[in-house]
């Protein structure tokens, strides 16, 4: 069994990540706000998963240089200190926010643009930058960049759809493609690049891209509600769309191409369909 710590305390894939493999895995985490990351000898570790990071805050200028500090500072120095102590994994969860889209196609020759006013995206890019070049042949360097990560629980955007479709039955039928990854595919996910020691950049999904309408009804039906199509809302959606960014957010479409999210290994981590991740989500499950 393969020994892994997590740095990053009550984050919400770490917590996750260490229920789920629980008599897989041997886990130990410990928190990124003091010096305990600091004081603990990583010697005996296989692989250090570094989840410390700040998102879902409001950008203003007074909170920029937390970003970085957190997102990109702390992250390379944890790096660092887990190659010296003779770690053989690092594994650093970075963003889809790297490569600076609001909307579109992420292929495989998309290259990372960071929004300048976006220290998130900012921040886990520069992290980036200075934590890959670190791997050696003893020292594996793995970066993943998930796009939105649901489940139940979950912070972001998923919890606003929640309550958009619970606030009115009527969904339009807009057409648009978002990637998403469950919690549990996310973990599998993360399970199987440490048990095959993998390295390099990941982009993982779920299985097939999905419309802001059909999370929407999916969500209804879970909640025991019977969905209406209203095919009339798309013509308030698509003139819109172009000048209000919440809307853009919520019915624009991003999402990585199939070959971007290609794996070196066979097995499959797709362990939940969408169907049932929604379910699960909703607390739901059949």
């Amino acid at each position: 069994m393969k020994h892994v710590l997590i740095v990053g305390a009550d984050s919400y894939i770490g917590t996750s990540f260490e229920r789920y493999v629980q008599g897989r895995l041997d886990v130990t985490t410990i928190s990124s706000l003091d010096d305990e990351w600091w004081r603990i000898d990583c010697s005996g570790f296989d692989s250090v998963v570094c989840l410390a990071g700040i998102a879902h805050r409001k950008q203003t200028a007074g909170i920029k240089d937390l970003y970085f500090s957190v997102n990109r500072d702390l992250a390379v120095e944890v790096a660092d200190k887990v190659k010296s102590d003779g770690v053989k994994q690092f594994i650093y969860f970075s963003s889809m926010a790297v490569y600076g889209r609001k909307t579109g196609e992420i292929t495989e020759h998309s290259i990372p643009s960071p929004i300048n006013n976006d220290f998130y995206g900012l921040s886990k890019f520069e992290a980036e930058k200075l934590i890959e070049p670190m791997q050696t042949d003893g020292f594996l360097v793995a970066i993943v960049r998930p796009p939105m990560v649901y489940g139940p629980n979950c912070k972001g955007k998923f919890p606003s759809l929640v309550r958009i479709s619970r606030m009115s039955p009527f969904i339009p039928t807009f057409d648009n493609q978002r990637s998403m990854i469950f919690i549990d595919n996310l973990t599998e996910f993360l399970a199987t690049i440490i048990e095959q020691g993998c390295s390099g950049v990941f982009c993982p999904q779920n299985k097939y891209h999905v419309s802001t309408a059909r999370i929407m009804e999916e969500i209804t039906i879970s909640a025991g509600k019977k969905p209406v199509r209203m095919p009339v809302l798309n013509l308030f959606i698509r003139l819109f769309l172009p000048v209000c960014p919440p809307l853009r957010n919520a019915f624009g479409s991003l999402y990585y191409s199939a070959k971007v999210s290609d794996m070196p290994f066979e097995h499959d981590y797709q362990v939940v369909g969408f169907e049932e991740s929604i379910r699960r989500s909703l607390g739901n499950p059949k």
